[in-house]
């Protein structure tokens, strides 16, 4: 039983404080059923039952397998005091070493099946704070399986299921189910890529994800595959330079901001890239449908069609077809309709406008007139 109790070892960045509850055991099992304490900023409230535990501690492959339910709960939890960066790890004597070790990688895992269930108010990591987040997951032959796990982030919410395999630590692989909803784009994105500084709005993202992760956990982008569908609504896109390239083609300054009503796209990852499937835009100045691919390098190849409105089909100024030879894009509406082909990277975008259908209806114009 412990009342009060501090813990504090050489190796613990943070002293356990306010150690509160009893630990039962026998031969079988070690339980808990309620486990409260602090660890720095955190408080943390555990119960927990391990069984079979002594099969841990025998080379007897005979003996039953480990197994542990874990239930998590926390007012505020920050992963800095659970989770110590290996600058807050102390300092080991140097020792001269002449052979050459490879440094570990990966996350192991016990070798012990576990039910865990979490429940934390507030969830602060290095860049993100979370709230309400709920969870459930299974840990077995190396393998995380997460069952509906959701918190509020960016304005938004997230729901997650899947499995993380941890069975090849220098590459971990996932696969995984992602519904994101009403989060903010310009709070989520520029964190994962830097097209999202240039994206405001209220997202929507069904999603599935399956791929690998380094040794580092970082993400390896060659291996991602997935696909889903995104809905943006009442945002803007700035400072894109396929836009400013379009822009400048036309003398409009206004294309170089596209303000928009609602963006939708369907999209599929694979073999590096980005296929994009009917993007359609609904801005103040045009409507836009994109379809093609973008790779997770920035190389770009993709057409757009724009359908300007009937304000700016006035202002635009098409290159080679001055005066009335602008009508040629013009669609029953009285709408300027024009196609480009974008190639280049997003860095240095090129963009071609496709004249085929102008030049058609010309020279249908000019057998008219025979």
């Amino acid at each position: 039983e412990f009342q009060g109790v501090s813990i504090k070892t050489p190796a613990s960045a943070n002293p356990v404080n306010n150690l509160q509850g009893a630990i039962t055991f026998n031969n079988q099992q070690v339980e808990a059923k309620k486990l409260s304490m602090t660890l720095g900023k955190s408080d943390l409230t555990l119960a927990f039952a391990l069984r079979n535990y002594l099969s841990m501690m025998s080379e007897d492959k005979s003996l039953p397998r480990p197994t542990a339910t874990l239930t998590l709960n926390s007012n505020h939890l920050y992963t800095a005091d659970v989770m110590p960066s290996e600058k807050q790890q102390p300092k080991k004597e140097a020792v001269k070493d002449t052979t050459a070790k490879k440094p570990q990688s990966g996350v192991p895992l016990p070798n012990v099946d576990m039910d865990i269930n979490a429940a934390i108010g507030t969830l602060t990591m290095e860049k993100f704070e979370f709230k309400n987040v709920r969870g459930a997951m299974k840990i077995a032959d190396g393998v995380i399986t997460m069952q509906n796990f959701s918190l509020n982030a960016f304005g938004g919410s997230a729901v997650s299921k899947g499995t993380l395999s941890l069975k090849n630590p220098k590459q971990p692989l996932f696969d995984l189910a992602l519904d994101i909803n009403g989060v903010e784009s310009h709070e989520l994105l520029p964190h994962f890529t830097s097209f999202g500084e240039r994206l405001n709005g209220k997202m929507t993202m069904n999603t599935t994800l399956k791929g690998a992760l380094n040794d580092t956990l970082g993400l390896v982008p060659s291996a991602l595959n997935g696909e889903g569908r995104v809905q943006i609504a009442d945002g803007a896109l700035t400072g894109v330079k396929v836009n400013q390239t379009v822009a400048t083609l036309l003398k409009l300054p206004d294309l170089e901001t596209i303000k928009f009503k609602d963006w939708a796209n369907s999209f599929t990852i694979a073999n590096g890239r980005i296929l994009i499937k009917d993007l359609k835009i609904h801005a103040l100045d045009a409507d836009y449908t994109v379809n093609g691919s973008q790779g997770l390098d920035g190389s770009l190849d993709y057409t757009m069609t724009m359908l300007l409105s009937q304000a700016t089909s006035g202002k635009v100024n098409i290159p080679g077809f001055a005066g009335q030879a602008a009508d040629l894009f013009k669609d029953q509406s009285g709408r300027l309709k024009l196609d480009f082909a974008v190639g280049g990277t997003s860095e240095d975008p090129k963009v071609s406008l496709d004249t085929k259908s102008a030049q058609q209806k010309a020279e249908e114009l000019a057998k008219q007139n025979r």
